[in-house]
């Protein structure tokens, strides 16, 4: 019952939960802090804090599970058919939004915000 396409009591795969649920749960602590620290003026320590935990998350915690893991990682197809070319996008689009000028504005927020809540949409419909 260990691998990828398991799934959980309810018929939902443990990989959804992982993507979802779990990476809400995780992540709020990181989205609290850039909100207060955004509140605060102190815009530094909020950017620091989400590309820090970002690096940590998928070089660390990713490479030191595939270490403690006997015989590595199974990664889900659909994580390599829809996941991860999502992150990539998610990853380029950023790229445009941090240099022009130098500053994210509410609109531009929004956009991120969109397509977070577009991108849970679709794996709550799709993989539920």
């Amino acid at each position: 019952m260990a691998q990828s396409d398991s799934r959980a009591s309810g018929g939902v795969s443990e990989a959804f939960i992982g993507v979802t649920i779990v990476a809400l749960g995780t992540t709020s602590p990181e989205l609290a802090t850039t909100i207060i620290s955004v509140a605060k003026k102190q815009r530094d320590i909020g950017l620091g804090n989400l590309l820090g935990s970002c690096t940590y998350n998928v070089l660390l915690v990713v490479g030191a599970g595939a270490l403690a893991a006997n015989g590595g990682i199974l990664i889900p197809p659909e994580f390599l058919g829809f996941d991860l070319p999502v992150m990539a996008l998610a990853v380029l689009a950023c790229a445009p939004l941090f240099m022009s000028g130098r500053r994210l504005d509410r609109f531009e927020g929004c956009v991120l915000v969109a397509g977070y809540v577009a991108f849970l949409s679709y794996l709550i419909a799709s993989r539920t």
